[in-house]
């Protein structure tokens, strides 16, 4: 590992197959296309060191998963050190979800056949799962995708006159689950 940490992350950069030009402003230095050639082109001993760096990156091809983790909490602490805090905390999920078995997705996949609920047994299935402000929520939600016979205001296609039509306007789910609870 190189001494200079700005170096270090330019050489992990290109290791990692990033441009020259882009890696010099990743690692931390003013963005600057001919300072990027110069630092890894250049005769100076920092440019050999960089190389050489970056060939020994490029050479750990028979990785192990420790490798591999070392890598990552390399990058975590360069990331952090250098202020980019979202690749700091990206590193820390990944090393999180293989170490610990943390924030992994969890879905709940369940099929529950709320036409056959009564509306308490649905408010009280929903206050388990969701508490109680969002129950009500949803319920006064669904209360008010269920307008029974309501009555609007259409036009006839025969005449163009206004007609007073009845609907039952909800979905079919929906529907039963309030008829279950009238």
């Amino acid at each position: 590992m190189l001494t200079n940490i700005k170096q270090e992350r330019f050489a992990r950069y290109i290791a990692q197959g990033i441009t020259r030009s882009k890696a010099y402003g990743l690692a931390g230095y003013t963005p600057s296309d001919s300072n990027a050639w110069h630092l890894y082109n250049g005769n100076s001993t920092s440019s050999y060191k960089i190389r050489q760096r970056v060939k020994q990156l490029l050479d750990a091809k028979d990785l192990t998963k420790q490798d591999i983790l070392n890598q990552v909490l390399t990058t975590r602490e360069l990331a952090s050190e250098s202020g980019q805090h979202s690749a700091a905390l990206k590193a820390s999920e990944m090393l999180g979800k293989e170490l610990f078995h943390m924030f992994t997705d969890r879905r709940e996949n369940v099929n529950i056949n709320i036409a056959s609920m009564s509306q308490t047994q649905l408010q009280e299935y929903l206050i388990t799962k969701y508490g109680d402000t969002r129950a009500k929520e949803l319920m006064t939600w669904l209360d008010s995708q269920y307008k029974p016979n309501t009555v609007l205001n259409t036009i006839s296609p025969d005449s163009m006159n206004p007609v007073n039509t009845v609907v039952a306007a909800a979905t079919p789910a929906l529907r039963l689950v309030k008829s279950s609870t009238d």
